[in-house]
């Protein structure tokens, strides 16, 4: 009987080895997996971001102005894929309060009307505010995407940090967005500024004085180029920003419409474009087909039956090459900088112009390009905020933007 109990003593104290034995294992596997990511991580995703210009002058105002440049961007450890980063920062966006706005409803020439939204928050130990008065004070104008206004957190963060400096800030609303009542026919475009020009010369007449900034995000900073490269030096503006941008509308269309993409966030998007439709049905029946509209699945289907006969284009071809960016490179005479995310699900890195950016010496596009970021996330720290590496990029630009003129005329003397 005692050597019984003794053989079940003995295989219940072996069965205890082989546990402890293969928990040690996985400890093993688990701190060498842990080891080899992290390892990973800071060899391929955590890195300076890099900076393409072929202007000289600009990229020493860069490197003077803006040193979170050359510091390495640390996306979100354990999200830091572009679609992962992109839904992470939009969930976490509707957890922001926007910033009181003082509304001002713009008529335009043709009888529409767009929706201002100002905020004019100053702080007292705002550097910026030193030795200026209201009236010199800079004014920034800001740019949603396609389907935003100056509620997105992704505008309101911004207009509230450059608040806290002491900048003045405005959001341009789209026709039809933000809340405005859709007044025309008319909605708006990536290739249309008219609107922005109307934006502009009535900032510029309420304070003449003050130096001028536009900051666009994805849609909004397709306008901003297109504006900028349109005006040319008499755009009104001492420089500009762009976030996220779609560089080439085919290539952009193309990856939109590749299965992954186009279940989370191509169908999303156009659903809400086509509520638009919907709410001003009686309206643009007179000017296009509204039932071949409805049936768009895609926003390049949109686009093509809807977009580009409202704006009066041949075909969806001659839109989309209204649009496009990389071929105005030469005609942006401001500091522009843009800042690309390489995995943006909406801008593939195949369509961005590097090698033509750097060959025009004499055009003001600065194109900082992250390894990560998404679209209008770069989303950082183990855990993300509200608050991004946006930001940080945006406000170094500006102060460097409104203080240092004499660097920003000095870059497009021939």
């Amino acid at each position: 009987m005692d050597s019984f109990m003794d053989m079940i003593n003995k295989n219940v104290l072996d069965s205890t080895d082989v546990s402890e034995y293969l928990i040690s294992i996985w400890k093993t596997i688990l701190s060498v997996a842990l080891c080899g990511y992290f390892f990973f991580y800071c060899v391929r995703i955590a890195k300076k971001p890099a900076v393409h210009t072929g202007n000289c002058q600009l990229r020493r105002f860069l490197e003077r102005h803006c040193p979170v440049l050359g510091e390495r961007f640390w996306p979100t450890l354990w999200c830091w894929h572009g679609h992962a980063q992109t839904i992470l920062a939009h969930l976490l966006r509707q957890t922001y309060t926007p910033p009181p706005y003082e509304r001002e409803l713009l008529s335009t020439h043709d009888g529409g009307e767009i929706c201002l939204d100002w905020s004019d928050t100053t702080v007292l130990d705002g550097d910026a505010l030193i030795g200026e008065t209201s009236s010199d004070r800079a004014t920034i104008i800001f740019l949603p995407g396609l389907t935003g206004c100056s509620k997105d957190a992704y505008i309101s963060k911004l207009v509230a940090r450059a608040n806290y400096v002491g900048y003045r800030c405005v959001v341009f609303n789209y026709r039809g967005m933000g809340g405005s009542n859709l007044k025309t026919a008319k909605t708006y475009s990536a290739a249309n500024t008219e609107d922005m020009k109307e934006v502009v010369r009535h900032v510029k007449q309420k304070y003449p004085d003050s130096p001028l900034m536009a900051v666009g995000a994805s849609l909004g900073g397709m306008i901003t180029y297109n504006f900028v490269a349109r005006e040319g030096l008499d755009c009104g503006l001492v420089g500009a920003m762009t976030i996220s941008v779609a560089w080439d509308p085919f290539k952009s269309t193309v990856t939109l419409e590749t299965p992954l993409n186009r279940m989370l966030f191509n169908w999303t998007l156009t659903c809400s474009l086509l509520q638009l439709v919907k709410g001003y049905r009686t309206l643009f029946e007179p000017v296009v087909d509204v039932e071949e509209t409805l049936k768009s699945r895609t926003i390049r289907e949109f686009d093509s039956s809807f977009t580009a006969k409202i704006f009066g284009y041949k075909d969806l071809d001659d839109y989309y090459s209204a649009v496009c960016l990389h071929t105005k490179i030469d005609q942006i005479k401001i500091p522009v900088l843009c800042l690309n995310a390489k995995d943006d699900p909406f801008s593939p890195v195949h369509g961005l112009p590097i090698g033509e950016i750097e060959r025009s010496e004499q055009s003001g596009v600065m194109l900082v390009l992250t390894t990560c970021g998404g679209h209008i996330a770069f989303l950082q720290g183990f855990i993300p905020q509200v608050s991004t590496y946006i930001e940080k990029v945006f406000i170094q630009y500006a102060v460097g933007l409104f203080t240092d003129r004499e660097s920003i005329s000095t870059a497009f003397k021939h």
